[in-house]
């Protein structure tokens, strides 16, 4: 199978940047936090205040193999704990306090400004 990476420019301001995997029978992406180690693989981009829908990937392993976090969809869509909020600074939680995310996916992988 022939598969394709390439940098997808966002529009909005996000907290990821985002790599199509273009491939014969399927498109999928690869989001990459821009400030934690972590990504994660969706079946299409998030979009404005949507739960990204996490897929497995096998384009998974090299960055498992580099130490950085792979948000799997029981990450994504599990609620947003007090013990996960106390790790944030207090800019972050005026941002979380406005757009009030119900699940980590949504406050992981954000278009907040």
């Amino acid at each position: 199978m022939s598969e394709e990476l390439t940098e997808e420019p966002l529009r909005p301001t996000t907290s990821y940047e985002q790599f199509r995997i273009k491939g014969t029978e399927r498109t999928t992406w690869i989001l990459l936090h821009t400030i934690i180690p972590a990504y994660t693989v969706v079946d299409q981009p998030p979009s404005f205040g949507g739960q990204p829908q996490v897929i497995d990937h096998p384009a998974c392993q090299p960055l498992d193999d580099l130490g950085l976090h792979r948000m799997r969809q029981a990450d994504a869509t599990a609620g947003v704990s007090h013990q996960l909020l106390a790790s944030l600074t207090s800019d972050e939680l005026k941002q979380v306090a406005y757009w009030a995310p119900e699940t980590v996916g949504q406050l992981v992988w954000n278009f907040w400004d």
